[in-house]
């Protein structure tokens, strides 16, 4: 079986990115079982890590009708076209490449409702893995009520959502929320975890070889991993407990 997946920057130890991390684990488990697991990058950096990634371009060759029609798409609709032009050179790019063109499964983030365009131009089945939906992500990163932008993103997200051929979640409650929010039921649905690397036990975190006045916290350090809840907790914990650290 020959799978593609969609990142944002490729090789993982040039982005700090999670969904980047995850993949990096992933695709070398998945190629050791016999698939072929192809990445595809919006931003790609060679490294010694992994050398195996098509970069997406932007300028691939296009008719005049193709051209003319993205350049009235932009002038008519300038929000809905910044989040439809990715996914058009996502999709050339697949297009484009003979080995690309024949996977069986291309993978792809719900970010900014791409599968509505995907959909349409390519020609293996796409799925969609919820990493993080502007209703619930952009919830985090906003002051107050949504934009006209988040509100439009939203939208796009959901009707994209709507024509997923098959979901998958990094957690089960991503995906109930997900389903509610947009009162979607998935033709075919998982919740898989993100993938980690397999630590020796040795390695293990154990409680009784804790400190317990020690906090650890792992993660971009903002308020959209939860820094403002973490610095909230220590300082009411940090009364209590003087050695805290």
């Amino acid at each position: 079986m020959r799978i593609v997946q969609y990142v944002v920057g490729w090789p993982p130890d040039r982005f700090p990115n999670g969904i980047v991390t995850a993949v990096g684990v992933l695709a070398p488990a998945m190629r050791a079982r016999g698939c072929d697991f192809r990445i595809l990058a919006s931003d790609y950096q060679k490294s010694g890590s992994d050398s195996d990634a098509t970069l997406v371009e932007r300028n691939y060759p296009q008719s005049f009708s193709a051209r003319l029609g993205r350049a009235v798409d932009s002038r008519l609709f300038p929000r809905q076209h910044a989040f439809r032009e990715p996914a058009l050179n996502i999709a050339n790019a697949i297009l484009n490449d003979p080995e690309l063109k024949t996977a069986d499964i291309f993978e792809v983030e719900e970010t900014f409702g791409w599968n509505t365009t995907l959909r349409r131009r390519l020609p293996m089945p796409v799925v969609l893995a919820l990493h993080g939906p502007w209703f619930l992500n952009g919830r985090a990163d906003t002051v107050g009520d949504f934009s006209a932008q988040d509100r439009l993103r939203i939208r796009c997200e959901g009707a994209a959502l709507a024509r997923a051929e098959a979901v998958s979640a990094r957690s089960q409650f991503v995906l109930d929320a997900v389903q509610d929010y947009y009162g979607l039921k998935f033709p075919v649905a998982a919740a898989i975890p993100n993938a980690a690397p397999a630590i020796a036990d040795a390695d293990i975190w154990r409680p009784e070889a804790a400190d317990p006045n020690e906090i650890l916290f792992v993660g971009r350090f903002d308020r959209h991993k939860g820094a403002d809840i973490i610095l909230n907790a220590f300082a009411r914990l940090a009364a209590e407990r003087p050695a805290l650290k």
